[in-house]
């Protein structure tokens, strides 16, 4: 992948008709990265060799992004997601996991997680989180959430591409980095699935995904397995999510602010990220009683 500037090895698996790219780097447990959106796995470009160097670190492109297939014959709903998700855990036969997710890879993720936590060793979740407990702005609403609207602006204007590392970051990305996460995305009918993702968002009872969500969103209340919530503190996303009661409620989990970093923190502060994953993963496994705290890194 010479032309992404994105030096691993490019690995397929076909799930469900679907031909799923991924990377798998380095030996020892495995730790699966899972993007969300508009991204594909050069998202977790900087990621993977600090994980690599004593984990197997693994990124996978979700149906419809990155190098992965873009079929016009499915929905791109969360079901399909979350099975395909779980199929390619099972193909690559990933014990003893650690799971590493951002953004829509964090409800995916979870569902996951939740339901095979005999599998999951750890859990670090990256400015996302399952819940319904938000309100989407009006704006957002009519712009991303109308099919024919967002049809027009997502996919034929590509206004979320356009917008996403605008808005979704503290720093300027170069210009080779913005055209390697637009250049999969070049048309109309490649844009199916980000175009389908705002369309998910659990914002009432009415929603196919509310009821899932709502129920690994309730789960987390006794989830028993270690996670790290990393969340920026320039994050718009999150920002409208508040998070502490569940992480409190936790019993094994903690937060830590990454300063100076907006949604896509991998790109604003790429050495404090894999700081803070390569240390959590190395931790012994606290006591189930131990007690939730949060802390600030400078």
């Amino acid at each position: 992948m010479e032309r992404y500037q994105y030096p691993f090895q490019s690995h397929y698996i076909t799930i469900e008709g679907v031909r799923i790219h991924y990377v798998d780097e380095g030996q020892g447990d495995p730790v699966l990265m899972v993007h969300g959106q508009p991204t594909w796995s050069y998202l977790w470009r900087n990621i993977i060799p600090v994980v690599a160097r004593s984990h197997r670190a693994i990124a996978l492109d979700l149906m419809g992004f990155g190098l992965s297939d873009k079929p016009q014959d499915r929905q791109y709903s969360f079901d399909e997601h979350t099975r395909i998700l779980r199929e390619f855990i099972e193909a690559l036969e990933l014990k003893n996991l650690t799971l590493v997710l951002h953004d829509w890879g964090g409800p995916i993720g979870l569902e996951y997680a939740v339901y095979h936590q005999e599998n999951v060793k750890k859990l670090v979740l990256l400015n996302t989180l399952a819940t319904v407990d938000f309100k989407l702005p009006w704006v957002f609403k009519a712009a991303f959430r109308s099919p024919f609207l967002s049809d027009f602006l997502v996919r034929r204007l590509n206004v979320f591409g356009l917008l996403a590392f605008r808005f979704g970051v503290r720093h300027s990305l170069s210009k080779q980095a913005l055209q390697n996460y637009r250049e999969p995305h070049p048309t109309y009918a490649s844009r199916k699935g980000v175009a389908q993702f705002p369309r998910l968002i659990p914002a009432s009872p009415r929603d196919a995904t509310y009821a899932p969500i709502k129920a690994i969103s309730q789960a987390l209340a006794s989830f028993p397995i270690p996670t790290l919530f990393l969340f920026s503190d320039g994050d718009p996303v999150t920002a409208r999510i508040d998070a502490r009661p569940v992480i409190e409620g936790m019993p094994n989990a903690r937060l830590a602010v990454v300063k100076d970093a907006g949604h896509f923190l991998q790109e604003d502060q790429p050495e404090e990220v894999a700081r803070n994953i390569l240390e959590f993963l190395d931790e012994t496994e606290p006591s189930p009683t131990s007690t939730p705290h949060v802390s600030t890194d400078e």
